[in-house]
């Protein structure tokens, strides 16, 4: 292994196990410790002495899995049942494993799960999670934060944005502590095989909600929104080497479309920091309802203009209203370019073209309303009028 990958560029450390250490805590019941705290790091040391060593992870000090030094596993979410916005308290120097399991799109589900096994909780769709009491974990976090599921398409859409709003939590978590967190590792990116599982890409590589939920969050100008107690922190996450001017513009906004308050401030971030820039309450915003209203916010700077947005309560809470979404297709220099727009929240929108192979440059966003979307569409020429007939936006 050292010889065919010590000179990839990716490789940042040697590790030996994975939490072996965390584990087995004391000497005599580790067993291969040698290998692991003596013979590998030797082997490392005279093959790569550019990269350090790691005897495990997570790894550092009396706890292996400490919050104060070296890197850490949070399995205290999914795994130890605890609630999503528990990640809101930890601090750990390193997160170098997390995860939260999704079932992947429903054109996978059918080519491992007979059509009378289409259930939530079904023999087929059991053997296909390896968690211990996988299915029922799903269920626990979905009577927690998402409406009641009426079929069984409702039940893999609804954990499927669970995991998207898990991962984005912890995440941004990380961004906000930025130094005093130094990274995160997510698990998992893909699959092995067909199945239920904590991957963002399922093992015939379609992405889930959470892909593109990631893919926003790692982005290296990133806005943060969080709600502590009654007041909304906005925060600017800045992971480039040059420092930032822009113009802030934050709202409050109701679900049917009505701005509720509105406020600017200029914003300078500099090179490589996360900042918070802004405090306001709640009722300083002008929110009537946590259940009917949002907050939204938007950076523009010369490089272009960055958005996001905060619900203030659990989905399954929240009071949104009927879609009213409007869409034009245009032809583009990279192919085609779908153009939304809704006057009103629209959640969660999936763009769609069965049978067909095309990659979206987003999918499964929020539509916040007034504010136009363009997705880009990237498919083989020859095709674009096939998809166009066949694109569903739901």
């Amino acid at each position: 292994m050292l010889k065919s990958l010590k000179n990839h560029p990716s490789i940042v450390l040697w590790c030996g196990n994975n939490e072996n250490d965390w584990i087995y805590r004391k000497e005599d019941e580790l067993k291969g410790r040698t290998i692991y705290h003596n013979i590998l790091p030797s082997i490392c040391k005279e093959m790569d002495s550019t990269r350090p060593y790691w005897p495990s992870s997570p790894y550092g000090g009396k706890d292996p899995n400490s919050e104060e030094e070296g890197d850490r596993h949070n399995w205290y979410v999914w795994s130890g049942w605890q609630e999503i916005e528990s990640y809101r308290e930890d601090k750990g120097r390193f997160l170098s494993e997390f995860g939260f399991q999704a079932p992947p799109v429903m054109e996978t589900i059918k080519r491992f799960c007979p059509p009378d096994q289409l259930k939530e909780n079904s023999l087929s769709m059991q053997w296909h999670n390896k968690q211990k009491d996988g299915s029922g974990r799903l269920i626990h976090y979905l009577r927690a934060y998402m409406p009641d599921f009426e079929n069984f398409e409702e039940f893999v859409q609804y954990s499927q944005l669970n995991q998207a709003y898990a991962l984005r939590e912890i995440i941004e978590r990380c961004r906000r502590r930025k130094f005093k967190c130094g990274g995160t590792l997510f698990w998992q990116f893909n699959d092995c095989w067909p199945g239920v599982s904590w991957s963002i890409v399922d093992y015939y590589l379609r992405p889930k909600p959470a892909y593109y939920a990631v893919k926003r969050v790692f982005q290296p100008v990133l806005i943060s929104l969080v709600k502590e107690e009654e007041k909304i922190e906005v925060w600017i996450c800045n992971d480039t080497l040059k420092e930032i001017k822009g113009r802030l513009q934050l709202k409050s906004i109701s679900f049917k479309g009505q701005i509720l308050w509105a406020g600017e401030k200029d914003v300078f971030i500099a090179a490589n920091q996360s900042v918070k820039v802004l405090a306001k309450s709640i009722w300083e915003m002008g929110i009537k309802s946590t259940k009917e209203d949002f907050v939204y916010a938007s950076l523009k700077m010369k490089e272009g203009q960055i958005e996001s947005h905060l619900l203030l309560e659990r989905e399954r809470n929240l009071k949104f209203f009927p879609e009213r979404l409007e869409r034009k297709v245009h032809q583009s220099e990279d192919g085609l370019e779908v153009e939304l727009y809704s006057p009103v929240f629209v959640r969660s929108v999936i763009l769609e073209v069965p049978g067909e192979n095309v990659e979206f440059s987003d999918n499964f966003f929020d539509l916040v309303p007034g504010v136009k979307k363009r997705v880009r569409l990237t498919c083989s020429s020859e095709k674009e009028g096939i998809i166009r007939d066949r694109l569903n936006i739901t």
